[in-house]
């Protein structure tokens, strides 16, 4: 079931929040509806309160609450020779360790799989 005031992940991947249903009686609007909003796309968007479907278009059906990927940023130095190359957790680190055959030092940004 669809919880107004929380974040979910459409079937498309985008991030939809869920605004809440109308204070009105049918027919102004469906009594099992809740209606808000996608991330970058313009517009109100409805959905049934118990399965996520979403009006028209599939790929905007709701499918699993949203949660937050962790990411991070970790240094890389990298040499001619790539047995070589080390990571490092900060920039100072990798500057720090880098020998004078060291072609660059490079952020590597990580996101943790879904």
């Amino acid at each position: 079931m669809i919880e107004m005031g929380k974040y979910y992940r459409t079937r498309s991947g985008s991030k939809a929040y869920v605004v809440g249903g109308s204070p009105f009686p049918p027919p102004y609007w469906c009594k099992d509806e809740v209606y808000g909003f996608i991330d970058g796309l313009g517009g109100v968007f409805t959905w049934k309160q118990l399965t996520g479907r979403c009006k028209g278009a599939e790929s905007l059906d709701l499918v699993k609450e949203w949660q937050d990927l962790k990411q991070g940023i970790l240094w890389v130095n990298i040499y001619p020779d790539p047995q070589r190359n080390t990571v490092h957790h900060t920039e100072v680190e990798a500057l720090k360790a880098a020998g004078p055959e060291c072609i660059l030092s490079a952020p590597l940004i990580w996101r943790e799989k879904e």
